[in-house]
């Protein structure tokens, strides 16, 4: 990837989103009492490629 790319000729060729990892915490409630709050994540991977032809 020693050369450098055009931005007109980019395009992005695929999107993946996959589950990350899940964060588990508590919180508070009434009478003592304790709820789970899940703080999801996620992996986002985007491919991007050039239009053939073009330099």
């Amino acid at each position: 990837a020693g050369e450098p790319f055009r931005k007109n000729n980019l395009f992005i060729k695929e999107t993946l989103i996959d589950e990350g990892v899940t964060l588990k915490r508590f919180r508070a409630r009434a009478q003592g009492r304790a709820a789970r709050i899940n703080k999801r994540t996620s992996h986002i991977t985007v491919v991007v490629a050039t239009k053939e032809g073009a330099r």
